[in-house]
């Protein structure tokens, strides 16, 4: 029990250091873009970031449920399974898929609330795109 509690603190620590880390986009340089410079950019791409999150952060709360309980229900029955194939007892069926349930669950809400952090949020980048397209601007990536 001891050295779980052990990688769960790793995890969350290693999870809260990558979690500062955000992504930006790559901005063209069009004439809308040469015309304002990147001080201006990089304020308008800040206004349109904030509008899609004050958009999107009505769904995150949704989202994070539908994916922690689909990798719930994925995680209970692949850690039965283990439990049965490897354990050959029904306890040890039980105990697998309640343990891969509840990591499970945890991986899948936290994959859709790192979103942006880990990993790249495609909704909210294509929402900051177009918003910034509608100014004017051409985005080529993001880094």
């Amino acid at each position: 029990m001891l050295t779980f509690l052990k990688n769960f603190l790793l995890f969350f620590l290693i999870f809260s250091l990558v979690s500062c880390v955000s992504y930006k986009p790559i901005f063209d340089q069009n004439k809308k873009f040469n015309d304002v410079g990147q001080n201006v950019a990089n304020q308008d791409f800040e206004n349109c970031r904030i509008q899609a999150d004050n958009h999107l952060k009505q769904y995150k709360a949704q989202r994070i449920a539908n994916e922690a309980s689909r990798k719930a229900l994925l995680g209970s029955i692949f850690g039965g399974l283990m439990g049965l194939v490897f354990g050959n007892s029904f306890e040890s069926t039980i105990s697998g898929a309640i343990a891969g349930g509840i990591f499970g669950g945890i991986y899948g809400g936290a994959s859709v609330a790192s979103e942006g952090n880990l990993k790249p949020d495609e909704i909210k980048q294509k929402h900051i795109t177009r918003c910034l397209n509608q100014q004017g601007y051409d985005i080529i990536g993001w880094y």
